[in-house]
């Protein structure tokens, strides 16, 4: 095992107490962690160039302080249990404003960095936030792994692509992608405004970058996706909630109260399946939205999230299809129809914002993978994408039926049903005595993927709330997975009203 140690010089400390501040810090840095073995004796003295019996020294001082522990028969080991102040120097939580203290140390942040910290203070577990994708049991790995293979037996013509792709990506692939787009989502778009990103939250962050100053107000759905709405806060920016109902965002809410008092720069909307209702954004709205906002000169993020999936709903055309502007940003994925194998994420910038955009993506992200985009072009172009899409969508149609129809059988009047025409996951509202967190983990236990809505509210959510994905749903399994869920919240409730003040 190799360790280096800084063992910074004192002529008033001897060698051995400067080998052991050494030590401690690498344990308080959390270079050497609980019950983790130390180096040797010899590898240490060989190491630091220092005598045994310095190294000795060093080490039963560290035995008397608590830090360090020999048994018999085995190496001097890191104590498992580490003395009372330890996890006070190691992580210090009551900081002033702009202060972050870590492993005993005050470090002054940025604002922006000080509102990532209030993001990590909110205690979300982000990833479960990007919920009900497609299970791997689902993705066409077989053939993934075979147009892969495919783009690497030519190496020449992979190196050539890699040395031609620009910031906005390999040029074949956004031809397909323009052309898929516009086939499928009525885009209106060329490859040259269609962007490739290496993950779906730099096209936020692209965006951002070109477009916002701190302070600056964006209009946002309530509740909205937590992950954009993070980004945008950490960047400064203040977010408006805009009320969603049964027919998407309330646009006349939108035009009617922030209009007067707050100058709107972006409005973040997922039209196609609200993000986490279901609810799709009417037509009569999309219009109403697009004759606002270029009066206004405003942009429009469309998130054309879950437009792939639909059961019986009526698929309208994307904004950026109706849009006669150039204020609609149009953002996409395939991640909830190719994950685990791609995660890329797509954009059709507006003619306006052209140049500015491949500015901001060449500073972000230069180049990726070309291999993958290669592979995800000859996808699309083959036809493969399309025939996938109809292919998983009958077999997730007959998962979300058995998912319906074990709620209505097994919960009854428990549950009330919402949010069911498009997309991985319905929206349910769960009559039930407990908190969130409890009504998780007993579907946890009951292996029923359900994640409550809270982290999508700015505001105060309804607290009974949940989406219920049926991606990972077997139609043999479903009715006893619903069925547990349900016997289990019936045992919790008992549990809490038989505790004394209950």
């Amino acid at each position: 095992m190799t360790l280096l140690l800084n063992l910074e010089y004192s002529p008033s400390l001897p060698p051995f107490r400067r080998l052991a501040d050494a030590l401690r810090t690498a344990i308080l840095d959390g270079r050497l962690t609980p019950g983790q073995p130390i180096p040797s004796v010899r590898s240490l003295s060989a190491t630091l160039k220092v005598s045994r019996s310095t190294v000795l020294r060093a080490i039963d001082d560290l035995k008397q302080q608590g830090y360090l522990e020999t048994s018999k028969g085995s190496s001097t080991r890191v104590c498992k249990e580490l003395p009372p102040g330890y996890a006070a120097d190691r992580v210090q939580q009551h900081d002033l404003p702009r202060v972050v203290r870590r492993f005993g140390r005050e470090v002054r942040l940025s604002a922006y960095g000080n509102r990532l910290m209030e993001r990590e203070a909110a205690h979300v577990d982000w990833q479960k936030i990007d919920f009900g994708g497609a299970p791997s049991s689902l993705a066409p790995l077989k053939l993934w792994r075979r147009l892969m293979a495919r783009q690497w037996s030519d190496l020449e013509k992979l190196e050539l692509a890699g040395y031609t792709t620009d910031p906005f990506g390999y040029r074949p692939l956004r031809e397909a992608l323009a052309r898929y787009l516009n086939r499928a989502r009525n885009v209106q778009c060329t490859a040259q405004r269609v962007a490739v990103f290496g993950t779906k939250r730099l096209r936020l962050d692209a965006i951002a970058r070109v477009l916002l100053n701190p302070g600056d107000a964006i209009a946002f759905e309530e509740p909205g996706y937590p992950e954009a709405a993070a980004l945008f806060s950490a960047l400064g920016a203040n977010l408006l909630p805009v009320r969603v109902d049964k027919d998407g965002m309330v646009v006349e809410r939108l035009i009617q109260e922030f209009d007067k008092d707050q100058a709107i720069k972006l409005v973040y909307v997922t039209p196609s399946h609200q993000d986490p209702t279901g609810a799709t954004l009417s037509l009569d709205r999309r219009y109403r939205l697009l004759d606002w906002a270029r009066e206004n000169r405003v942009f429009i993020i469309e998130d054309d999230y879950d437009h792939e999936y639909l059961y019986g709903a009526k698929r309208l055309p994307s904004l950026q299809g109706l849009d006669a502007g150039d204020r609609v940003i149009y953002l996409s994925s395939l991640w909830k129809i190719l994950f685990p194998a791609v995660k890329f994420g797509f954009m059709v910038v507006p003619h306006c914002l052209e140049a500015a955009i491949q500015q901001s993506k060449y500073h972000l992200e230069r180049s990726m993978p070309v291999a993958e985009q290669m592979a995800l072009a000859d996808f699309i172009d083959e036809g493969h994408l399309e025939r996938y899409i109809r292919k998983s969508q009958s077999i997730l149609a007959v998962r979300r039926r058995a998912l319906l129809y074990a709620l209505s059988k097994h919960l009854r009047d428990r549950v009330i049903i919402y949010g069911t025409g498009a997309g991985t996951h319905i929206l349910v509202r769960l009559k039930t005595g407990l908190d969130d967190r409890q009504v998780e983990e007993c579907a946890e236990q009951a292996n029923l993927s359900l994640l409550s809505t809270r982290p999508f509210y700015r505001g105060r959510s309804p607290g009974d709330e949940f989406m219920i994905s049926f991606a990972n749903v077997f139609e043999d399994t479903v009715t006893n997975s619903v069925e547990t869920f349900g016997a289990l919240v019936n045992q919790q409730e008992m549990v809490l009203h038989s505790e004394p003040g209950a």
